[in-house]
């Protein structure tokens, strides 16, 4: 707290006044604006991510959890950073391994640092991108 009130009290007489209180306000209120600015930066990234791979599952006829199934290398149920990040890349975005660790542990509820299916299929429809039947579950064969 002191930290702060020294941060503030810019001409550093122990009083804060308006025009100091103010001119830290505005600072803070820019850098909250700027940050701000590159979440929806992010999120737009997110978004058209999710989008894209939803659009894939229609074109290749896969359910979300048989997409699942093949993000899933190692075949342990979970989906992991790096298997994440090849996938991406595979499907042409440009992404850093640390954007891949934020889409991680936005959809990570638990915090175990994987993936579950249940956490993308709730991600997904947590930011408003529809699933539609054909997406969640195959057709029963007729045989």
């Amino acid at each position: 707290m002191a930290a702060l009130f020294l941060e503030i009290d810019k001409d550093g007489d122990g009083i804060v006044r308006f025009a100091e209180f103010n001119e830290f306000y505005q600072e803070d209120y820019e850098r909250r604006i700027a940050e701000l600015e590159l979440e929806k930066e992010r999120m737009v990234t997110h978004n058209d991510i999710f989008d894209h791979l939803l659009k894939m599952l229609k074109q290749k006829g896969l359910t979300l959890e048989e997409m699942f199934d093949q993000i899933d290398l190692d075949k342990n149920q979970f989906i992991e950073v790096d298997e994440f990040h090849q996938t991406l890349e595979c499907m042409g975005f440009l992404i850093t391994e640390e954007q891949v660790f934020e889409l991680m542990r936005q959809m990570d509820d638990n915090f175990d640092g994987r993936i579950s299916y249940n956490e993308l299929k709730q991600h997904i429809l947590s930011i408003g991108l529809p699933l539609d039947k054909t997406l969640m579950s195959r057709a029963p064969t007729g045989t």
